[in-house]
């Protein structure tokens, strides 16, 4: 794989399969990319790395980075005959691009879809993804530690965990039923589940 993604190849069929029109034009989706390509390229990431997860304050590594070293907008120009943006490259940083790579983890594409009018409810279903892709043990995760990790907008971890069980549920009866979890007290309780997305078999006959 490359750290070097060239949209403008691709990104008409990519706003598509996420469910926008093509559409060209100051409000149009490919200029709001544009806007959100370019507020991406100034953001900042922290990652935090523990030596081991139940002891914390043993040995953790904190790195500090953008994700992106490099964007490019030669001709940021929607064609309307081809119907594509033309000549936009980035280039993911490094640590990022590894991050990636180490850490992917597999969702569907219908599922994501079916989410997408909600962010938190995409933003649970992508967590349990992950989460439940590594697990090895039952996992406690209290709301107020999961609201911050969200960066949500509620006035208290109380009113992010009503709103999340609420959505816990539509997730486990209507998108991922395989998923394992429980309620308690002032937490989530994340147990060892099948992936959304069956293993290909590797059995030859």
């Amino acid at each position: 794989g490359s750290r070097e993604i060239k949209l403008s190849e691709n990104i008409s069929q990519f706003l598509k399969m996420i469910g926008y029109e093509v559409s060209g034009g100051k409000q149009g989706s490919l200029s709001q990319l544009h806007v959100q390509l370019k507020r991406l390229l100034s953001c900042r990431v922290c990652y935090q790395h523990y030596r081991d997860i139940d002891d914390p304050a043993h040995g953790q590594l904190k790195r500090d980075m953008g994700p992106i070293d490099e964007m490019e907008f030669w001709e940021a120009t929607y064609d309307e005959e081809g119907s594509r943006l033309k000549d936009i490259r980035i280039k993911l940083h490094e640590h990022f691009y590894q991050e990636i790579m180490n850490h992917a983890f597999p969702v569907k594409q219908e599922d994501v879809n079916k989410l997408r009018p909600s962010t938190l409810a995409l933003d649970l279903y992508l967590f349990l993804c992950h989460r439940v892709f590594n697990i090895k043990k039952d996992t406690y995760i209290s709301w107020k530690d999961l609201n911050e990790q969200f960066g949500s907008n509620y006035a208290s971890h109380l009113d992010f965990g009503r709103r999340a069980r609420k959505y816990l549920r539509k997730i486990k009866s209507e998108i991922y039923p395989e998923v394992n979890f429980a309620f308690e007290p002032g937490r989530l309780v994340l147990k060892k589940s099948p992936t959304p997305v069956k293993k290909l078999s590797t059995n030859r006959r």
